[in-house]
């Protein structure tokens, strides 16, 4: 099972724990017992889909050789193009706090489908249970064949302290048809008592996976036009004349191409992750990548609370000769900055002031002469409240990050 992680339709990333590890929930549920555990699974069975039945249909089917005995067999007829227009929903009184660690698992399997890779997919959403569109977790999932425990593990980041409920959505439009079966859906809130890199996750899976997928072909073509070019050496003596029939071995060090990746900070620098995990983690970005930039840790919301992190991986990048990408300066939406920052809605010069400031601070915090780059935000900051200007704040940006700007000018928009 896979997800493609919060929402960028990048790989699941193996935290370290193999779903062959918990076949069963009552083995996940004996390793990682959590305070607060919402049973869905009776809810599941009991979903009423009779008023589209050219769309969708659901039946309970009886299940052999797995630790439950029934499953929700979901037939999608005609997913659409909208992904949100087909859901089924489940809510529940949790009372989530900023930093609680939670986990949503589940049994499920494809049983037939008409996507040309052979795999049932959905979007799962889980998320307070308000009109924002802020989540907890939201994944797209990739189904095989064989019945598999799902685990999604999650921190929640959203403060929701006056919407006591929470939702979760399982979206299955804009896929193709399918038909795919669930059982033993539960949400399990750990509170404090763990974190999310210290929880398993399910193990990666995606269509073409396969070493023999037909794509691969495909691929290392392309990999021969546009990822290799020749090397050409001249080996001469001491005396500066050509040697005939030198033998002569090379070994590539680094691609010049710039794979790289968006790393999850904590699996390498929380000491409350494994040793063994975070080595993993290590192991697999210093051989596949020559690139990183932090997912969450430079987002102006996260970035104090991220701060021992991002001091840790400046260090890290440089022993391990890695090109560090910034990400980013801001976004658009006061739900997507710090706490209190709506007060600014009445004073539109001290926030733009504020926006000056914190890019300031991302560039010369240290940081600066570290990074190779940085994304800067849409050409058009939207915050609701505030009246439609034109700001351009002027920065001395330190080289190299500097290659980062058409100019060392950095202008913002802002409605």
């Amino acid at each position: 099972m896979i997800k493609r992680l919060p929402i960028v339709s990048a790989l699941l990333i193996c935290s370290g724990l193999a779903s062959a590890e918990f076949r069963t929930m009552e083995e996940l549920e004996k390793a990682f017992p959590a305070a607060v555990v919402f049973d869905h699974s009776a809810e599941l069975l009991a979903v009423d889909l009779a008023d589209r039945p050219n769309v969708i249909t659901g039946s309970v089917d009886a299940v052999e050789g797995m630790p439950f005995k029934q499953c929700l067999t979901l037939d999608v007829k005609d997913p659409g193009a909208n992904v949100y227009a087909i859901n089924i929903a489940f809510r529940e009184e949790n009372k989530w706090k900023v930093g609680d660690a939670g986990m949503i698992a589940f049994y499920c399997r494809t049983l037939e489908t008409q996507n040309r890779y052979g795999a049932s997919s959905f979007m799962l959403q889980y998320k307070p249970d308000y009109a924002d569109w802020r989540y907890h977790v939201q994944a797209d999932l990739f189904m095989t064949r064989e019945w598999k425990l799902v685990m999604l593990p999650f921190e929640v980041t959203v403060d929701a302290a006056d919407t006591p409920k929470s939702v979760l959505l399982f979206f299955l439009g804009g896929a193709d048809p399918h038909k795919f079966q669930l059982s033993g859906l539960r949400v399990f809130n750990y509170g404090k008592d763990r974190t999310r890199a210290e929880l398993p996750q399910s193990e990666a899976y995606y269509p073409g996976i396969e070493a023999d997928a037909p794509w691969r072909e495909a691929a290392k073509d392309r990999i021969e036009q546009h990822r290799k070019a020749n090397l050409e050496l001249v080996i001469k003596d001491a005396a500066g004349q050509p040697i005939s029939g030198a033998e002569v071995h090379v070994k590539l060090k680094r691609h010049r191409f710039g794979f790289g990746a968006a790393i999850t900070s904590p699996k390498l620098f929380d000491p409350k992750v494994p040793e063994e995990r975070r080595r993993k983690y290590s192991d697999i970005l210093t051989r596949t990548c020559s690139k990183i930039t932090p997912s969450n840790g430079l987002k102006w919301k996260f970035y104090d609370s991220y701060k021992p992190h991002m001091d840790a991986m400046v260090e890290w990048a440089k022993v391990h000769d890695m090109t560090l990408r910034g990400h980013l300066f801001v976004w658009p939406g006061f739900e997507r900055l710090p706490h209190g920052y709506d007060l600014y809605k009445t004073d539109p010069e001290a926030f733009r002031q504020d926006i000056i400031d914190h890019i300031h601070r991302c560039v010369y915090r240290g940081l600066g002469s570290s990074l190779n780059n940085f994304s800067t935000f849409p050409s058009t900051l939207f915050f609701p409240g505030i009246s439609a200007t034109r700001l351009t704040c002027v920065l001395t940006i330190p080289t190299p990050l500097a290659s980062s700007f058409a100019s060392k000018s950095v202008c913002c928009e802002s409605f």
